[in-house]
């Protein structure tokens, strides 16, 4: 457990995250007052606002979470450290699952801690009972979409698709952290991953290639984007059992991920 804190301190206390915190908080701030000086107070706006602030919010988690959990095992290594992880009293291999729980409960506290924000936020402006009565609204009513799914259900896949969106970071910074020798390594090579796993998602989806759209629509990015309202792939995300899958192909790809990490720290950096 100390060591575990002990990871958690130093990716929390770094002054360039703060930074990076405070900035998103002033643009979240600048977005809640648009919100709220455009309110019409009528049912089911509350739900459908906070639904669109997690798409926001799931592209700053996901950033904050990059820049947070990249430099889990590559700090170490840009100062020549690694000899002492390796011979630490705890041994490797606590010492690198403290650092994969670590980068694990960071990621999902950022995800977390907007989440509730954004609850605050919209039970202040429009009230507790005008957001829950708007769940059962239809999503076509409220946004632009072909969707014939509630508010409520798109809320939750959006949280379901926005929380693996932050696993699968979690796991992709912690390997490429492993095999990285400074933090602007991973966080490069890390960032450039997210967006190009966008990228590539649109490049399938409008070049009519569905299997692409398909493979590249379980990225990161498009995860944590909360594209399910971009036509024409929206239909896509309720139909034959795609949003159960999300949760199954997130588990598979962060064993991989952390198990290549894993075994990376503890071979060595070559």
């Amino acid at each position: 457990m100390r060591l575990y804190l002990f990871e958690l301190e130093k990716i929390m206390k770094k002054p360039l995250h703060f930074a990076a915190v405070s900035g998103c908080a002033v643009f979240t701030i600048v977005l809640w007052w648009m919100y709220a000086d455009q309110a019409d107070y009528s049912m089911g706006e509350g739900a459908a606002a906070a639904l669109l602030l997690l798409g926001v919010h799931g592209l700053f988690a996901a950033l904050l979470a990059m820049l947070f959990t990249s430099p889990v095992f590559a700090e170490e290594y840009s100062c020549n450290m690694e000899g002492l992880l390796w011979t630490s009293v705890k041994g490797r291999k606590e010492t690198a699952w403290c650092k994969a729980a670590a980068a694990l409960t960071i990621a999902l506290a950022v995800y977390i801690s907007f989440l509730a924000a954004d609850l605050i936020f919209v039970c202040c402006v429009w009230g507790a009972g005008n957001w829950y009565a708007g769940l059962g609204q239809p999503a076509a009513v409220w946004l632009d979409t072909t969707l014939t799914v509630t508010l409520g259900t798109a809320t939750a896949a959006a949280v379901l698709t926005g929380g693996c969106s932050l696993l699968l970071i979690a796991g992709g910074a912690y390997c490429i952290s492993a095999f990285s020798d400074t933090p602007f390594k991973a966080v490069s090579i890390l960032g450039i991953s997210y967006f190009a796993g966008g990228i590539l998602f649109d490049w399938g989806d409008r070049a009519g290639i569905p299997l692409a759209a398909r493979i590249f629509s379980f990225s990161p990015a498009v995860l944590s984007g909360f594209q399910m309202y971009k036509k024409p792939w929206e239909e896509q995300w309720f139909a034959g059992g795609y949003i159960p899958l999300v949760p199954v192909v997130t588990a598979a790809a962060c064993i991989i991920l952390f198990t290549l990490g894993l075994h990376r720290f503890g071979r060595g950096l070559v």
